[in-house]
């Protein structure tokens, strides 16, 4: 193992590694070294082109739940709307208590997923589909 000073191919910026491994792993982190901030504005960027998606199901002790994935770019928005951070998940999520289904509980349900909607997160399938019913 052998700690080598890099230069971001990105940014030019430079870091200290380390390296082991085969030679050809080596020389392939030489040439395609990036650091950890160009690592992660590529990974925001990633996301940004993904975008946010809403999606619903239910977890495990009779409520509903509605969690956004990719929301970095609306996680306000969605906080100020009641929705909460779940680390472990990577998801920002509300939960609504669903007794049995009926009129009332659809517009519940409407009306907790439409922040996220406006804020700009695609609704998938099964979202979707319970919107229009």
């Amino acid at each position: 193992m052998a700690w080598t000073k890099m230069v971001c191919q990105k940014c030019g910026a430079e870091d200290r590694i380390q390296l082991y491994g085969p030679g050809r792993d080596r020389e392939w982190k030489a040439q395609n070294h990036t650091c950890k901030a160009c690592w992660i504005a590529g990974k925001r960027e990633e996301e940004k082109a993904l975008g946010a998606e809403v999606h619903a199901g239910p977890d495990g002790q009779g409520n509903i739940r509605i969690a956004v994935e990719r929301a970095y770019e609306i996680k306000d928005a969605l906080s100020a709307a009641g929705y909460r951070w779940d680390a472990a998940a990577r998801e920002w999520y509300v939960l609504l208590a669903a007794p049995a289904p009926s009129a009332a509980l659809r517009t519940e349900f409407a009306a907790k997923v439409a922040p996220a909607i406006a804020a700009g997160a695609k609704p998938d399938a099964r979202v979707a589909a319970a919107l229009a019913a």
